[in-house]
């Protein structure tokens, strides 16, 4: 079969499963073991658990835990980060208010309204 009509076929089936409502998790693996059935029967069958466990083998899938526990991490590190200019007394707002002229004073104010609802959005 030429690459290209298997391609656009490929893309057809692809939107086609999509748009059908079959989750995106579910729909690669449709689309891709009917394939395989059609261009190698059903024989492929029996080769389906060594293709998708063969592909798991692979030493690049290791990195994939640490992204997911260092997101975990780094998420922590920016909310305490926001907080901490948020909450007085804060340098930052120091900065700020003296840079515009503002009131030191009520900047602080404001900064512990919005610490308090910053801390009452991160609890829920």
């Amino acid at each position: 079969m030429d690459p290209l009509l298997l391609g656009g076929l490929l893309a057809v089936f692809t939107i086609a499963v999509l748009f059908s409502g079959v989750s995106v998790a579910n729909g690669p693996l449709i689309i891709s073991v009917g394939f395989l059935i059609f261009f190698d029967g059903l024989r492929s069958r029996e080769l389906m658990p060594e293709i998708i466990f063969g592909k798991l083998d692979n030493f690049a899938l290791l990195s994939i835990p640490m992204f997911i526990i260092m997101g975990g991490s780094i998420a922590s590190m920016r909310a305490g980060g926001t907080l901490g200019t948020l909450i007085p007394p804060s340098v930052t707002m120091i900065v700020y208010g003296i840079a515009t002229e503002t009131s030191i004073g009520r900047l602080f104010l404001a900064g512990v309204v919005l610490g308090l609802v910053l801390v009452s959005r991160f609890m829920v």
